[in-house]
C-alpha cells in the first residue's frame, strides 16, 4: 500500500477503518476502541459491524500485543495530540492477552493453549501445550519468541518497579510485547515521543503466582503529583481499551469507496 492509504479510511455508519503498516503488509484496526472486559471485548468485536456500503458487515478480532504497538505507532504524534491531549499510550490500555505463571509471562498464547472463563473466573490453561509451543520457539537473548507474535519472558529477563523508558525497552517484557530480538524500539519511540510519559515505566510488582493466571496485560498513566512527574504504569487486569482487528481480507482497492468523513472528538472516541 501507498503511505496515502494508511490512516484513516472514512466511514459512513458506526465504525471508521484505521490502516497500519505491520511486518511488511498492511492491519486495519476498528474506531472506535473497543472498552470493556476481555471477555465483552471480544464478544463484542465478533459481531457484524457496519462501516460503509463497500463494507457493511465486517467483524474484528482482539490485537495482539505487537499489533497493538504497530498502531500506537504509526502516525501517532497527530492522533496522539487530536484526540488523547499529548498521551500516545491510551488510558486502560489493553496492549494484550498474557499468561502469568511462576516462572515467567507468556504474550499471545494460541488459542489451544487456554480456555475462557466467565466473568469473574480466570479461565484454564493446558501447562502441557503452552510448554510445547514453547520448546518450538526461539531463545533470543534472554527471551523466546515463537509464530503469531507468541512469546515467553522470564521474571529474571526484566526489572519490576520503576524504570527509565531505555531501561524498560531493553528489558525481556518489553521486547516480547513488541516481539523484538533486539530492544523495542517501537515502545521506546511511542513513549519519547509522548507528553505524558517522560519520566519513566513503572512494571506493577506482583507475587509471582501459583498457577497460571490469564490475564491482560495493560497500560495505565502513571502520575506522581509533589514533583508533577508523569509516567505509564504496566499491569495487569481485563478492563479497560481494546483495539480490534479486522478480520476479513479486504483488498485495499475497496477502500476508495468509503466516503470520507471528519474526524472529531465527538464522534471518535479512544
Amino acid at each position: 500500500m501507498k503511505e496515502s492509504e494508511y490512516g484513516y479510511m472514512g466511514a459512513t455508519w458506526s465504525t471508521s477503518l484505521y490502516v497500519v503498516p505491520h511486518k511488511g503488509g498492511k492491519l486495519v484496526v476498528g474506531i472506535p476502541m473497543f472498552k470493556g472486559g476481555r471477555l465483552t471485548n471480544k464478544r463484542d468485536m465478533s459481531k457484524p459491524h457496519m462501516n460503509s456500503a463497500a463494507l457493511p458487515n465486517i467483524t474484528f478480532r482482539p490485537a495482539t500485543t505487537t499489533e497493538s504497538i504497530s498502531v500506537l505507532l504509526y502516525n501517532y504524534r497527530q492522533l496522539a495530540s487530536d484526540y488523547l491531549r499529548g498521551n500516545v499510550w491510551p488510558e486502560d490500555f489493553h496492549i494484550g492477552l498474557t499468561i502469568k505463571t511462576t516462572k515467567g509471562i507468556f504474550v499471545n498464547p494460541p488459542a489451544n493453549t487456554y480456555e475462557e472463563g466467565t466473568y469473574g473466573d480466570d479461565g484454564t490453561v493446558d501447562m502441557f501445550v503452552l510448554e510445547r509451543h514453547l520448546s518450538k520457539a526461539k531463545e533470543v537473548n534472554g527471551i523466546y519468541l515463537g509464530d503469531n507474535d507468541f512469546g515467553f519472558a522470564p521474571y529474571r529477563s526484566f526489572d519490576k518497579g520503576f524504570q527509565s523508558v531505555e531501561k524498560f525497552a531493553k528489558g525481556g517484557l518489553a521486547r516480547v510485547l513488541e516481539h523484538a530480538s533486539g530492544d523495542a524500539e517501537g515502545i521506546k519511540e511511542t513513549l519519547n515521543i509522548s507528553s505524558d510519559h517522560p519520566t519513566g515505566v513503572n512494571v506493577y510488582y506482583e507475587v509471582e503466582h501459583k498457577r497460571p493466571i490469564l490475564t491482560s496485560v495493560m497500560s495505565s498513566c502513571l502520575y506522581f503529583p509533589n514533583d508533577h512527574m508523569k509516567g505509564l504504569n504496566i499491569r495487569w487486569n481485563d478492563y479497560g481499551r481494546q483495539f480490534g482487528v479486522m478480520v476479513e481480507d479486504v483488498d485495499p482497492e475497496n477502500f476508495k469507496n468509503i466516503p470520507a468523513i471528519e474526524h472529531n472528538r465527538d464522534n471518535i472516541h479512544f
